[in-house]
């Protein structure tokens, strides 16, 4: 006897909807009896492929669908309140096995319906016959709609044994179960999806926009794809100041994702939907997108990945910044080396994320799951032919299946990187066809890319080694292998689920509270300490083993990696939760909750009000002042507003500008940004352009006033 994939949904599913409804169940309730008609067919056909519901029982449009759940129409739903309340109360607190036998207030349950349905309506299997000596269970939870097959040779002695079942109606066979089981998961995935647009409705819910793909042709993550070739090669302080930026940018993407519940929403989202485990296996089986089981998961998935895009970072602009200030030999090449391997961490890292976002949406006919295989508590996904193939019939997944072939190293990759943004600039429609999360993805890719690009001109970049300068990279694979397999046993339900309810007061706050402190339990510290512990190790063994190293060279010896103990997983717990007892109450600049975090070391006094057009003070405005709801500005507003300023707007690399302010201006320094073109700058990227432009310059909403 097996356990259905069916069933495995179905149950999945009815615990989706019990968790919601008892958390919710009373502002659903509350919601749903407060619409009229109108809004009730709204909200019902909200949750619908293209909006197509049932318009009465009989209503014979969608096919069979009103043989099997007829109940879920407009007309009886929209009619009567306490319609549908009834039904999701039957179906979010009784158990499936009473769902089988009866229904809601005394009606027949789901195995007599679907007996119904085939008696008086022709109801049918499309594969009874090849189902004939196959049965189905419904008898114990555990083992609610257990398919097993039975032998022809032995079919009377195993139908006698189990007669009793059979006459008890627990035992049906595989086809009626299979039905019986569809009609199960297609009522409970609708109520679902229907509590969540519900709850949607809401007043309380912070409705404040977040960064939305741009109907405009050329979108800001595909301009980063543009890596020209360069006049001449950087220097030094240029790459100091490249890597500042992105770090500044990243940090400030952390704080909006602490501090924004439409940030830390948008980005669970985007975690959620974009899971390997979505992506059909070998065997072509994958998991519905509509439980939530994975959630919680995505909520770590989304937080630890901005943290840990941060921390690396820091660790790279730290490198840099020793190599700008070291002269010594021995120095320069222990950190060459660690740069090497850190930035082809990031590397592989953005290939990663490219990988899975396309995977699970533009390019999913072309990457298969392996099964039994992980990385970090991650499904692996592989490619399931060979980019050429897909030269002529589709150019531009060729190109984006290129990025992501795990041999591709970073040099070779700017001429995929190329070769995309050529046919984006003579099709601009094509880069239509992909989603922010896709274009997001290929920008991070696209940054590395560049940063890698421009050091090599100006140090002598060792290769990877996999022996040498891995102190921040061991470390790093290690801490998200340890959180990774601690995510699936995190249960955030109360805050996250649904994905939206996150936009609810407190809820946002209130599951990064309880994620850092399941960190806590199960790692020894919190989350931001985690990985700025590791930041700050690092850079100690960097300093060791070059002491280490100019040591044995002056004595004539030759240096070796000193070895290191590595303590076991409960020793390493053990010893975090002692230092985390004496950690001082200071907050690290990576912690995910508690106090909130001021950044003020960088920000400069506001300064006198600046005269402008009326364009210009309106753009400005518009960028300064967040209590604009929905607001956007776009990048050639953006550079007539700062000519008009007499800024000088100068390349950088790719599509990085940097934005140097005139003389008179008692700025500190210059602000370095990616251009956004013509697409529109909003959402959570308008809020990292505000929060910029304030913490360099000292800008805000007062500041310009129209001359």
């Amino acid at each position: 006897m097996q356990s259905s994939a069916l069933a495995f949904t179905v149950k999945e599913l009815h615990h989706d909807l019990t968790q919601r409804y008892r958390i919710h169940g009373a502002r659903v309730k509350e919601l749903w009896q407060q619409f009229d008609s109108s809004q009730r067919t709204n909200v019902f056909r909200a949750g619908a492929a293209n909006g197509d519901v049932l318009q009465h029982p009989r209503d014979r449009s969608l096919g069979d669908a009103y043989k099997m759940i007829p109940e879920l129409n407009i007309q009886d739903i929209s009619t009567d309140a306490s319609f549908l309340l009834n039904i999701l109360e039957h179906r979010a607190t009784t158990e499936l096995t009473h769902q089988y036998a009866s229904g809601p207030n005394g009606q027949i349950g789901d195995h007599r319906h679907i007996l119904n349905a085939i008696d008086k309506q022709g109801l049918r299997h499309a594969q009874a016959r090849a189902l004939e000596n196959c049965f189905a269970m419904f008898m114990v939870e555990e083992k609610y709609g257990s398919f097993f097959n039975v032998p022809s040779q032995h079919r009377r002695e195993v139908l006698a044994k189990i007669s009793l079942a059979i006459e008890s109606m627990v035992c049906v066979p595989q086809d009626v179960g299979e039905l019986i089981l569809n009609r199960q998961m297609y009522t409970l995935q609708t109520l679902v999806i229907l509590i969540d647009d519900i709850l949607e409705s809401s007043a309380t819910r912070n409705t404040k926009s977040c960064a939305k793909k741009s109907s405009q042709p050329a979108t800001a993550a595909l301009e980063k794809m543009a890596l020209k070739d360069r006049p001449q090669k950087l220097s030094v302080p240029d790459l100091v100041m490249a890597a500042s930026d992105q770090k500044a940018s990243l940090h400030e993407y952390l704080s909006l994702l602490r501090n924004e519940p439409v940030v830390l929403t948008h980005a669970v989202s985007v975690s959620f939907f974009a899971r390997p485990e979505l992506v059909a296996d070998e065997k072509g089986r994958r998991l519905p997108a509509h439980t939530d089981r994975h959630i919680s998961a995505a909520v770590m998935d989304a937080v630890v990945g901005a943290v840990a895009d941060a921390a690396i970072w820091d660790y790279i602009y730290e490198l840099v910044q020793l190599l700008s200030s070291s002269v010594d030999k021995v120095h320069r090449a222990v950190v060459l080396q660690e740069l090497s391997n850190v930035c082809h961490l990031e590397f592989t890292r953005a290939q990663s994320c490219l990988k899975r976002r396309l995977a699970t949406c533009s390019g999913s006919k072309w990457f298969k799951r392996i099964s039994n295989a992980t990385t970090h508590g991650n499904a692996k996904i592989t490619t399931k032919t060979q980019p050429e193939q897909l030269t002529r019939l589709d150019p531009q997944l060729h190109y984006l299946l290129r990025l992501c072939d795990q041999s591709l190293t970073p040099i070779q990759a700017i001429e995929w990187i190329q070769k995309l943004d050529a046919l984006h600039r003579a099709h601009p429609m094509e880069r239509e066809s992909l989603v922010e999360h896709e274009t997001d993805a290929l920008a991070q890719l696209a940054v590395i890319v560049a940063f890698i690009r421009d050091l090599s001109p100006v140090f002598s970049m060792p290769s990877v080694s996999r022996k040498k300068g891995l102190l921040f990279v061991s470390r790093e694979n290690a801490l998200e292998e340890e959180l990774g397999r601690l995510k699936h046993e995190l249960d955030l339900g109360e805050f996250a689920v649904p994905i939206d309810n996150l936009l609810e007061p407190d809820m946002a706050r209130s599951a990064l509270k309880a994620l850092n402190a399941f960190v806590i339990q199960n790692a020894g510290s919190r989350l931001g300490s985690l990985f700025q512990d590791m930041l700050q190790d690092s850079l100690q063994d960097l300093k060791n083993q070059y002491e280490h190293f100019k040591d044995k060279m002056e004595k004539g010896q030759t240096p070796a990696v000193p070895p290191v103990q590595k303590p076991s997983q409960a020793e390493v717990v053990e010893q975090r939760k002692v230092k985390e007892k004496t950690r001082p109450a200071s907050v690290s600049v990576f912690d995910i909750s508690g106090p909130k975090i001021e950044e003020t070391a960088e920000t400069v006094p506001a300064p006198k009000p600046i005269k402008v057009k009326p364009a210009t003070a309106e753009l400005f405005s518009t960028l300064l002042d967040p209590s604009i709801q929905g607001a956007s500005i776009t990048w050639i507003g953006l550079q007539s507003a700062l000519s008009e300023l007499r800024f000088s707007i100068k390349p950088k690399f790719g599509s990085v500008f940097a934005l140097y302010p005139p003389e008179d201006m008692n700025a500190n320094r210059s602000l370095t940004v990616h251009r956004q073109h013509t697409s529109k700058i909003e959402g959570h990227k308008l809020h990292i352009f505000r929060k910029r432009f304030q913490k360099v310059f000292g800008w805000t909403k007062d500041t310009f006033v129209v001359d």
